[in-house]
C-alpha cells in the first residue's frame, strides 16, 4: 500500500523508518537536529543505526553499540604512501586509491574489478584501527587483493539499497538495468523494505 512518506521525527516507529527510503543528506540533517555527535563523518548506514537507536529508545529499548565518528585527516597530514609504511593518517581520496590499485596490480597483474571491494577494504582498515592493531599499507594492499580475487560476490553493502537491489534484480534475470531502475522507483513509493525480496513479494500480491 502506498502512502505519503512521513517527515523524519522521533514520532516515527522503527518499522516505519526502515520501510521508507531516506537520502543521506536527510539523515545527516536529522541526526544533527538530534544532537548526534560527529554526524557529518558517519556513513549512511551508521546514521541509520544512530537514528534507529533513538527511535527504539522512545520505545524503552536498549540501544546497541553505536558507530563512533572518525577523525578525518587532510592531504597535508597524509602518510607517505609506501607498502612498508604504517597506516597512521589515512586519507581516502583519488591519490590513495590510485596508489593501492597500482601496488595491487603489481602483486596480481590480472586483478579483477569486484563490486564492493572499496567499501569492504575500508571496513577492514577501520577495524584494524579501532582494535589498535599495527598494520602497513602493504597489509592493506594484500587485503585488497584477497578481497578482489576471492570466489563469488562480496557481501552486500549495508544501506546501499539501490545498488543491492539493482544487482539482485539483474542477477535474478528480471531484466535490464533500465528495467531494474524503474522497478526500484516503484519500490521506493511502497511502504515496504527496500530490497529485491520485498519487491518480488509485492509483485505477487493479489
Amino acid at each position: 500500500m502506498r502512502r505519503k512518506r512521513p517527515p523524519l521525527s522521533l514520532q516515527l516507529s522503527a518499522q516505519t523508518f526502515t520501510e521508507h527510503y531516506w537520502y543521506a543528506s536527510e539523515l545527516k540533517q536529522f541526526a544533527k537536529s538530534l544532537g548526534i555527535a560527529g554526524a557529518s563523518s558517519l556513513r549512511k548506514d551508521e546514521l541509520e543505526k544512530h537514528i534507529l537507536a533513538r527511535l527504539d529508545k522512545v520505545a524503552d529499548a536498549s540501544p546497541p553499540p553505536l558507530p563512533q565518528p572518525r577523525k578525518k585527516h587532510s592531504p597535508s597530514q597524509r602518510d607517505d604512501l609506501h607498502p612498508d609504511n604504517r597506516v597512521r593518517h589515512y586519507v581516502s581520496n583519488r591519490v590513495t586509491k590510485d596508489f593501492i590499485l597500482r601496488e595491487a596490480h603489481r602483486r596480481c597483474p590480472d586483478l579483477p574489478k569486484k563490486s564492493g571491494v572499496w567499501y569492504w577494504i575500508n571496513r577492514w582498515r577501520e577495524e584494524q584501527t579501532s582494535e589498535e592493531r599495527d598494520f602497513s599499507y602493504g597489509d592493506l594492499i594484500d587485503e585488497f587483493v584477497r578481497l578482489s580475487t576471492q570466489e563469488g560476490r562480496l557481501p552486500q553493502i549495508p544501506s546501499a539499497r539501490f545498488n543491492n537491489f539493482i544487482s539482485d534484480f539483474i542477477a535474478a534475470g528480471e531484466g535490464s538495468r533500465e528495467e531494474a531502475c524503474a522497478a526500484w522507483e516503484d519500490l521506493k513509493r511502497e511502504n515496504a523494505p527496500k530490497t529485491y525480496s520485498a519487491w518480488t513479494a509485492l509483485r505477487v500480491k493479489p
